[in-house]
């Protein structure tokens, strides 16, 4: 059964909704890419700015199984002592597959690091068009690889949005290798079907202010190029699960453009025998957890971080 909230979207909610929609996104094609990636960077500063302000996170660059990663965790959460290890997640950002990075989900993995003391790896994989897949799923299988055998398989996953998509996508690798799961996975808004092409009868208009079916379709064809996009490493939601899948809680709001395959990929592990949480938020959208001036945002984080620590005790 889906999990909703029950109280209405709060005023701050509707208001920053209102402010979204009067600015939607462009579209987007691969010769605006660059530009579009620095206009994001220079709009989400400020957010990553107050993060690092409000929880001052200890914040370091280190490299995990080759690849690029930074080491986030709350102030005086450094080395413990025997029997008494910090727990770990490995964090995937968003983008589309098309942009991002790991410090520009600060205002998700700041708190979440605080929340959980829990020590918070956050790679940065390759992304499209300069590097599809499966490049960006081969760095995060690099990272969690690493990572298993360091933390002796005590792992949690998170990813939001197209980070969603390559947690899923290296769960699904995982399977097929018979390598060895995580204690726990959490999806923000996770993109798991790449061949959607959407509802035509639905206005854009009427559902989220952040994401389109436009931007969907160009990211999912220079992520996916030549391969097929119902292979299950690309959408997850054409893979076949059992019950050896870790206990998933997915976040979505019901005006998140992903909604529907949240709800989708919820049933498909539930009918193979997984533990599965399904969040939907009145009147949100895509990754709404990003908007820290939302209290829904927070309250979300803090029953994320509660599924974690639970799970990784």
């Amino acid at each position: 059964m889906t999990a909703s909230q029950s109280s209405e979207p709060s005023r701050q909610a509707l208001d920053l909704r209102a402010r979204l929609e009067a600015l939607r996104p462009p579209p987007v094609d691969p010769d605006t890419i660059p530009r579009r990636r620095r206009v994001i960077q220079i709009a989400y500063e400020p957010r990553v700015q107050r993060a690092l302000a409000r929880f001052a996170p200890e914040v370091s660059e280190i490299t995990v199984g080759g690849v690029n990663c930074l080491d986030i965790r709350a102030r005086g959460n450094r080395p413990e002592e025997p029997g008494h290890e910090t727990l770990t997640i490995l964090y995937c950002f968003g983008g589309g597959h098309l942009g991002g990075d790991a410090r520009q989900d600060m205002p998700i993995i700041a708190p979440l690091a605080d929340l959980t003391g829990a020590r918070i790896i956050a790679l940065n994989y390759r992304t499209a068009p300069e590097n599809p897949f499966p490049a960006g799923l081969d760095d995060l299988h690099a990272v969690y690889a690493a990572l298993m055998v360091e933390t002796a398989g005590r792992l949690a996953l998170i990813g939001e949005s197209a980070g969603g998509n390559l947690i899923m996508g290296l769960l699904v690798r995982a399977g097929r290798l018979e390598l060895a799961m995580p204690r726990a996975v959490a999806l923000l808004s996770p993109w798991c079907d790449l061949t959607e092409q959407g509802d035509p009868t639905i206005p854009e208009a009427a559902l989220d202010p952040t994401l389109t079916t436009d931007y969907l379709n160009v990211a999912s064809r220079l992520y996916a190029g030549d391969h097929d996009r119902t292979h299950p490493e690309l959408s997850p939601l054409f893979a076949t699960f059992d019950a050896s899948f870790p206990p998933t809680l997915i976040t979505t709001g019901s005006r998140d453009r992903l909604r529907p395959d949240c709800e989708a990929l919820a049933d498909r592990l539930r009918a193979a025998g997984v533990s599965v949480d399904l969040k939907v938020w009145p009147g949100l959208w895509h990754v709404f957890e990003f908007y820290d001036e939302l209290p829904e945002a927070d309250a979300s984080l803090q029953a994320i971080a509660g599924f974690l620590s639970d799970r990784l005790a």
